[in-house]
């Protein structure tokens, strides 16, 4: 692994983190030593080849991230991905305190036998993991007593007015959220088996004619044969932080990203992403156009990966397009682990110990729950503001309608990512509450009657057509009280009264709406049921996952990797220079 502070690409501010000046020899030694360890701690009894004394692990079942376990050899020097433990490093966070070094946490996903377990629970074509009894959700979708979903989203949905979040998040913190969600989940739907939403009658937005035979189009999710007459909703992505909406979930889907010159990326005019053939951007998740934060976003850690490679090989002259690739993506991957759980992740759950609830483990299963991709992790939707600002170096704004800017990249093309990025880390988010601004609720991807879609509606129906448990339910099944009236104090009042205008009874809540209409606890922007759900998924995804930047890097490079926060990719990669380390909060006023 190549240190990037060898290659001059060090973090701004980062004073703790001093010169690495150890010969290489040094570090061959040092991975030498971790070699020895591993296979005495495994015994395999077996000669050092190439991967910790074990077997070499299956390319079918850990693919497509084989790469990571795979040698990366530089003349004589086996470069083992993982990195190598130092006696000396000083502690990273609270899981380290302890321990003698990172060998332990190695081995904890190394199982009697003496090779890494397959992370075949994760690979693309998986099922979500279910965490509730599936019988509990099966007859929700055709269940007669429940109100529809664009009932549920015109009663209790519909934001009349502005209502910007008290600590000052940016739009850059929910759409980093939405970037994530690229990396780790993506369902795909089936085009023969509907579940079309019905529209009440004289809907203003989508039925202002009182027809009341209008429905809102809606595609069921392509399942497994699941249990419990309910299948379970396939992840046609990798189910991991593994940088796959910048890389692809796929060995062709990789190449066709690659320039195989210098380790890069192909790019675009003006240093943008790469395009199809009808203009579109093209990244390592398809959903790369659907607003131009997002495509921001792809757009400067595709640059990234490209500014770490020229480094690499500006240092490494000898080194191959393979091993400058693999590295750099190593270390972007880290990047985004890094930012996630050290700046994403304590803003919205409250805590700097956020995500880091269980101990690494081979016999933790990180694959996304379904309850976490359909219901939990979609709050995001209620932050959303109704424009894209688009802010130049001046300060001059120039504000483009949310429903204008969905699936058009000729923004980015004619504009540059540096304006919508200023933008929207200057603009305060929208509350997290069951609110949602009318581009999304009723102009989704167009205007109502014209292929327009309600956002809220959608998120209802999906977590009816996954078989997601009642939110009531799923808060008893977490060991959460039940809540038996719309009076109890976990509902602040006028959302209380929103809720009993549609629903009979508490029961009848459902997973997405019941959640975000809960009053939020201590500094977490969510409420319990929520928090659990996510502080749920995001230890998971860190314990599970052998190629975790905390332990996978050698411990300065982890170090170095811990210090990257947003703001730090945005000054490497574009012309800005005046945002701050805190992107994803426009305003400290009244922050905790």
């Amino acid at each position: 692994m190549i240190r990037p502070w060898e290659a001059g690409i060090a973090p701004t501010g980062n004073a703790n983190i001093s010169s690495l000046e150890r010969e290489f020899n040094a570090l061959v030694s040092e991975l030498s030593g971790l070699m020895q360890s591993l296979k005495k701690a495994s015994g395999a009894g077996e000669g050092y080849d190439g991967n910790c004394g074990c077997p070499a692990p299956s390319q079918e079942l850990y693919a497509p991230r084989a790469h990571f376990i795979d040698p990366i050899r530089v003349g004589h020097a086996s470069f083992w991905p993982f990195g190598g433990p130092s006696e000396t490093s000083e502690t990273l966070n609270d899981w380290f305190e302890g321990r003698k070094n990172r060998t332990d946490y190695l081995k904890a996903f190394i199982p009697t036998g003496g090779c890494f377990n397959p992370l075949t629970s994760t690979a693309p074509g998986q099922p979500l993991q279910r965490l509730f009894d599936p019988s509990l959700g099966r007859d929700r979708l055709h269940d007669p007593s429940l109100p529809g979903a664009r009932e549920i989203s015109n009663a209790v949905v519909k934001q009349d007015r502005d209502i910007r979040d008290s600590k000052g998040l940016s739009d850059l913190f929910w759409g980093w959220g939405q970037f994530i969600d690229h990396d780790l989940t993506l369902v795909k739907t089936d085009p023969g088996q509907r579940a079309d939403i019905p529209v009440p009658r004289g809907d203003p937005a989508f039925d202002p004619q009182g027809r009341g035979d209008v429905t809102i189009p809606f595609e069921r999710s392509r399942t497994t044969s699941g249990i419990a007459g309910v299948g379970d909703p396939v992840n046609v992505i990798t189910g991991l932080m593994d940088g796959s909406m910048v890389y692809g979930s796929s060995a062709e889907e990789t190449n066709g990203l690659r320039s195989f010159e210098g380790g890069r990326l192909r790019t675009s005019a003006g240093n943008l992403l790469p395009t199809d053939a009808d203009g579109r951007f093209v990244a390592g998740d398809e959903r790369v156009n659907e607003q131009p934060g997002l495509t921001s976003l792809h757009t400067i850690f595709m640059r990234e990966h490209n500014r770490i490679a020229d480094k690499i090989s500006a240092a490494n002259p000898k080194m191959s397009d393979e091993q400058v690739f693999q590295n750099a993506r190593k270390i972007v991957t880290s990047e985004i682990q890094s930012i996630t759980y050290n700046e994403y992740l304590p803003l919205l759950l409250g805590s700097d110990k956020a995500g880091r609830m269980l101990p690494p483990s081979g016999k933790i299963n990180p694959q996304i729950s379904n309850a976490f991709a359909t219901a939990a992790y979609r709050f995001g939707h209620s932050m959303v503001n109704s424009n894209i600002p688009i802010t130049d170096a001046n300060g001059n704004v120039r504000n483009v309608a949310l429903r204008d800017a969905f699936e058009n990249p000729d923004l980015i093309k004619q504009g540059g990512v540096d304006g919508v990025l200023r933008g929207q880390s200057g603009q305060v988010a929208q509350a997290l509450d069951p609110f949602i601004v009318e581009d999304l609720r009723s102009a989704l991807f167009g205007a109502p009657g014209a292929g327009g879609l309600d956002l809220a509606a959608l998120n209802i129906q999906r977590g009816r057509d996954h078989g997601l448990p009642s939110w009531n339910d799923a808060r008893e099944s977490m060991g959460l009280r039940r809540i038996t009236s719309f009076n109890d104090p976990i509902f602040p009042p006028h959302i209380a009264q929103k809720l009993a205008s549609v629903y009979d009874h508490p029961d009848q809540v459902d997973m997405w709406i019941g959640g975000l209409a809960e009053q939020p606890r201590g500094n977490a922007l969510v409420g319990e049921t929520f928090g659990y759900l996510i502080a749920d998924q995001f230890s998971r995804t860190r314990a599970g996952d052998p190629n975790f930047y905390e332990w996978s890097l050698d411990p300065q490079t982890a170090n170095w990797v811990h210090n990257v926060r947003l703001a730090d990719i945005i000054r490497w990669n574009t012309d800005i220079r005046d945002i701050d380390r805190t992107a994803m909060i426009a305003t400290d006023n009244n922050y905790w």
